[in-house]
């Protein structure tokens, strides 16, 4: 079957769509097909910033989608540097940051951008993610605080999850405004702290105003940067569940679960650091270090020897081979983000 190419006027697209692509042939390959056959009535372009992957996925691009435009880093500059590279050439007056590990489903793009056009006051609006077996996923999120990062990383989360429809723990929260991790489904738009990049539309001129992508997160929370970015500008993020794109999702973390381990806490402090007030931000790093001093004394008791990152994504499985890593560098994970955050 033969591809609808990209629907430009006069050379100007009205949307750019970024992926970045490291390593991911067939993921990405399935996403660019998927954009053009979702029918998308608005002007577009597709920019790819490929990561310096060796799997022919450049090359497969290249020769099946000629209209593609593709960024070739020298090497891997991580997801928001790439994603910059993408936006600094990019012609459209909206942004739409997307995974190459996502699915875009009829119309879903098309209602994004009517949505920020009819909304002047909205800056980013992001859609209703759905796994692969087509249940909802969790994309949206609170800006993190002290508690739930220690609960997270002891994981006396996974308990407040599993109970978090019983009226007790309900009795602890504001019943019109409860926490995000207890909201398991979004029936209409909503202002949201944040929405996860795997498929993000932002307006480029108020992006290009608050300086873009934070380029020092390599990978791992560039979209709860992003997201006190816009909040401390007055700028308001929305999730948006009528338009719906099918996310995969954590391939990328599977494959290494030290490297997302140790990057997803230290840019965590990073963020918050960044921009939280000094008082609360060391009461965050208290608990936080305090939690790692936790699992790094259980650990000789057998106790926090491997590493289960939390996960949103439904299709994938909780334990899987990805998870299996020695002990001993279990603990030198936690004995590296500690140090990293004590110099911080």
């Amino acid at each position: 079957m033969e591809l609808k190419t990209d629907v430009m006027i006069n050379n100007q697209a009205i949307i750019s769509i970024i992926i970045i692509n490291y390593n991911t042939k067939d993921l990405i390959d399935q996403c660019i097909k998927s954009i053009y056959e979702s029918n998308i009535l608005n002007p577009f372009e597709i920019i790819v910033s490929d990561n310096a992957s060796v799997d022919g996925s450049v090359e497969m691009i290249a020769e099946k989608y000629k209209e593609v435009i593709i960024l070739k880093n020298e090497k891997n500059l991580g997801f928001s540097k790439a994603n910059n590279l993408g936006v600094k050439i990019a012609k459209g007056e909206f942004i739409l940051f997307l995974n190459s590990d996502t699915i875009v489903t009829e119309n879903a793009i098309d209602l994004l951008i009517e949505f920020l056009r009819k909304n002047h006051t909205i800056t980013a609006v992001g859609p209703k993610l759905l796994n692969y077996d087509k249940t909802i996923q969790r994309s949206w999120f609170d800006f993190p605080n002290p508690f739930k990062t220690f609960f997270n990383l002891t994981g006396l989360s996974f308990y407040i999850v599993k109970f978090k429809n019983s009226k007790l723990l309900k009795l602890f929260f504001n019943k019109s405004k409860l926490p995000s991790f207890m909201l398991s489904n979004i029936n209409e738009e909503r202002i949201i702290d944040y929405l996860t990049l795997a498929c993000l539309l932002i307006r480029k001129k108020e992006l290009v105003q608050i300086g873009m992508l934070d380029d020092k997160i390599f990978f791992y929370h560039e979209d709860c940067e992003l997201g006190y970015k816009l909040n401390s500008n007055s700028m308001k993020t929305v999730y948006f569940p009528k338009a719906e794109i099918v996310h995969l999702g954590g391939s990328s973390s599977q494959k290494n679960i030290i490297f997302s381990f140790s990057n997803y806490y230290k840019n965590l402090n990073y963020v918050f650091k960044k921009y939280e007030k000094t008082s609360t931000y060391l009461c965050f790093k208290i608990g936080l270090l305090f939690a790692l001093s936790i699992r790094s004394f259980f650990w000789f008791f057998g106790i926090y020897r491997s590493i289960n990152m939390f996960s949103v994504y439904s299709n994938n499985p909780t334990k899987s081979d990805a998870y299996k890593t020695k002990a001993s560098d279990v603990l030198k994970t936690y004995l590296n983000v500690i140090k990293t955050i004590l110099l911080n």
